[in-house]
């Protein structure tokens, strides 16, 4: 069967929903079973997104690119943010990369962070350190040498998973 496409998402207001006064803020934990903010982007290897036990279920698919990439459109200001914390499931029987890329600032910029390794298996706080001058962007050609320079004004927040072949990932606690 076919999906019909899904319904723009309407970003939620900068800070109102996520805490981002507080000590500690989640963005996401999935708890209420909803995944309709996030959607498979185009330009990576498709795959299927539901909930499953209060997490976001990523079911990878074949494609010709080296990586899935979930996101969500979001208004968010994360320059008083020093890191980006979540639990992952690899349901996989092979190691994969997972990095995170956030699109904002004035020119809608394009930044990814530096991967980390995701084993099989149960991978509690994973924590992608947001202080670190090692982004890579068009702007420093691809190269890690880059600050988190668009904190202030995120628009959008992609999950990027680098495996390839099938299999399953369960992401929660998306956290700060």
């Amino acid at each position: 069967s076919t999906n019909p496409a899904p319904a723009r998402v309407a970003p939620a207001p900068i800070a109102s929903r996520f805490g981002m006064d507080e000590p500690e803020w989640v963005l996401d934990d999935f708890d209420k079973g909803d995944a309709s903010a996030w959607k498979a982007a185009g330009w990576a290897n498709p795959a299927m997104l539901s909930t499953s036990n209060g997490m976001l279920k990523v079911e990878l698919m074949e494609g010709k690119s080296d990586k899935v990439a979930v996101g969500r459109s979001i208004r968010l200001d994360m320059s008083n943010r020093t890191r980006l914390m979540m639990d992952i499931v690899n349901n996989t029987s092979r190691s994969a990369q997972l990095a995170v890329a956030f699109i904002g600032g004035d020119a809608s910029r394009y930044l990814e962070t530096m991967s980390l390794a995701v084993k099989p298996g149960l991978n509690q706080n994973l924590t992608l350190d947001l202080t670190a001058k090692t982004f890579k962007s068009a702007e420093s050609e691809w190269k890690h040498n880059s600050a988190f320079d668009n904190a202030q004004a995120v628009k959008q927040l992609f999950l990027l998973i680098y495996t390839r072949g099938t299999g399953e990932m369960l992401i929660d606690n998306l956290r700060g």
